[in-house]
Order: structure tokens, then C-alpha cells, then sequence
């Protein structure tokens, strides 16, 4: 049985804090409702959401994208799980590169890339179109927010998300 369909059995709550590479910092797992005042300042959460056609899958509810604190023209029904079990943002923490709906995914990039002018790109890779030659250790990206159902906002510094 999947780790989401245990879920209920801990209260249908759980927490993880995943650190940065080479942080000193220990991350986290917490099941249940019992530790909260154990998580640091800042610390936010949204709820996942159950997709019956799908229930081995983490969904969350995501509302909006922004580069460099600019929302991107983004409908929230191109990020939504509909009732019929299509569309939605699954949470998966087991892949490497984050994968969007195509309209999200072109606006984030062609943002990303508008902010990103004077930076050498390098060759585009298969699926990774956005790459850049890092000459110099004082480049400086634009940071990357998703923006969840609820309020809780996950701001990704430049080395996150390159």
C-alpha cells in the first residue's frame, strides 16, 4: 500500500523538511498533528489532494507561478485537479527536474529567459531548454515562487532552480 493511502492513519497529516546539499542543517519527517511546535519560523503547509484515478500520487493545490516576484498570466484551471481526476501538480520529491502543464511551463521559461538576457545560454538538452554557461560565481538568476492554494509561497533561490 502506498505511503499516501497510510496518510489517514497518522490523522492525514505528515511534514518533511528536505536542507540543501552540504547543509549542516538535519531535515525533517513528522507524522501527525502532535509536533507542531517542533517546525521552524516559516515553515508553512498545504494540504495534499486526493485524485481517485491516481491515489499513489501526492497532488497539490498550486494557484500561480512567479519569476522574480512577477506573477506569471497564468490561469489557475491549467494547475487545477478537476473533479474527473485530470490536470492537477503532483508533488514529487523522487524526480530530478520539475515538470509543468505546457502553458505554465512556456510562461515561467519565456519570463525566466526575458529576465536572464544577459546571461550566456548554453545548448539547449532534450527537455532542458533553459541552460546557461556559469563563468562566474556572482550570477545572479531571478528567484522562482509557486504560490499554493491556501497562501503558503515556496521561493526558490537561483541554485534550486537551475
Amino acid at each position: 500500500m502506498s505511503f499516501v493511502n497510510q496518510i489517514p492513519e497518522t490523522g492525514g497529516v505528515f511534514s518533511y523538511c528536505l536542507v540543501n546539499l552540504g547543509s549542516r542543517s538535519p531535515g525533517w519527517l513528522v507524522f501527525g498533528h502532535g509536533l507542531y511546535g517542533a517546525f521552524p519560523m516559516g515553515a508553512a503547509w498545504a494540504p495534499l489532494l486526493r485524485n481517485p484515478r491516481a491515489p499513489s500520487y501526492y497532488y497539490v493545490g498550486l494557484s500561480c507561478l512567479g519569476v522574480g516576484g512577477v506573477h506569471l498570466p497564468i490561469s489557475e484551471d491549467n494547475l487545477r485537479l478537476t473533479q474527473s481526476g485530470d490536470g492537477g501538480v503532483i508533488m514529487n520529491i523522487g524526480t530530478a527536474a520539475t515538470r509543468l502543464p505546457i502553458v505554465a511551463y512556456e510562461a515561467l521559461r519565456d519570463v525566466f529567459i526575458a529576465k536572464t538576457s544577459s546571461i550566456l545560454r548554453a545548448p539547449i538538452v532534450s527537455i532542458f531548454d533553459t541552460c546557461y554557461h556559469l563563468d562566474d560565481d556572482n550570477v545572479k538568476f531571478p528567484r522562482i515562487s509557486f504560490y499554493f492554494s491556501g497562501g503558503p509561497i515556496l521561493t526558490l533561490e537561483h541554485h534550486m532552480a537551475i
